[in-house]
């Protein structure tokens, strides 16, 4: 009996040997790729996220940084494939929710997209990107309202967007609210003087209560800002 003592602590030595082993180089692969992810090194730091996931280590950073990589490189089924592990670790992180949203509507699946935006905002009621990616979403599905509602929340977040006030603008002129509407791209340009989207929207707003010769200044505005616009040269010539 004495003989099974010593061999059972000699296992037992053993697997915290390993175990100690196995917490380095998981610690040494995390370190390295999170290393050359800030550096902008992505190859280097997929090589090292490979590696990690190879090992059989799991961490849900890892899946969350790795997925972030995929994304940016437009391999959106992988991208989701990792953002789905980090959730399995971790579900109550609200970036992970907001990258799966992000995923989904670059996919065209704006329903999967909006229900992630609102678990992201379920864990961070603050979350103002989440808000105004949810806006757009309904945007994108013509619920109007629905986005109006989503915008308005993100604007008393943050009151000096100039995107959330112009893309209130756009809802609001396709509710048919045009003096609402032009208030919204009047207070983003106020914000942003340089934001074009605004100014463009603004004309057409202007040019839909008939008052041309203010749509034309803002035509105009817009093309100085963006002198490439087909269809702000195209309204030029044929709308004023």
């Amino acid at each position: 009996m004495a003989g099974f003592g010593k061999e059972s602590k000699k296992r037992k030595n053993l697997k915290n040997i390993k175990e100690t082993f196995d917490d380095s180089f998981k610690s040494f692969l995390y370190k390295k790729a999170v290393n050359y992810h800030l550096k902008g090194d992505l190859d280097q730091a997929v090589q090292y996220y490979e590696k990690f996931i190879e090992q059989g280590f799991s961490d849900n950073k890892v899946f969350l940084n790795y997925g972030m990589i995929n994304h940016q490189m437009s391999n959106l089924d992988k991208a989701e494939s990792l953002y789905l592990k980090s959730i399995d670790l971790f579900s109550d992180n609200p970036i992970a929710y907001f990258n799966l949203g992000n995923i989904y509507t670059d996919k065209n699946q704006m329903r999967n997209a909006i229900n992630n935006f609102k678990k992201a905002i379920n864990f961070k009621n603050d979350y103002f990107d989440a808000y105004l990616n949810l806006g757009n979403c309904y945007i994108n599905i013509g619920e109007f309202k629905e986005a109006s509602i989503i915008l308005k929340k993100a604007i008393y977040i943050n009151p000096v967007s100039e995107i959330a006030f112009s893309n209130l603008g756009d809802v609001l002129k396709s509710l048919g609210k045009l003096e609402e509407a032009e208030a919204m791209m009047r207070k983003s340009i106020d914000i942003n003087p340089t934001y074009e989207n605004a100014y463009y929207g603004l004309s057409v707003i202007l040019r839909l209560l008939n008052r041309k010769d203010e749509a034309k200044f803002y035509n105009k505005m817009f093309l100085k800002l963006r002198p490439w616009s087909i269809i702000g040269s195209y309204n030029i010539n044929h709308f004023f």
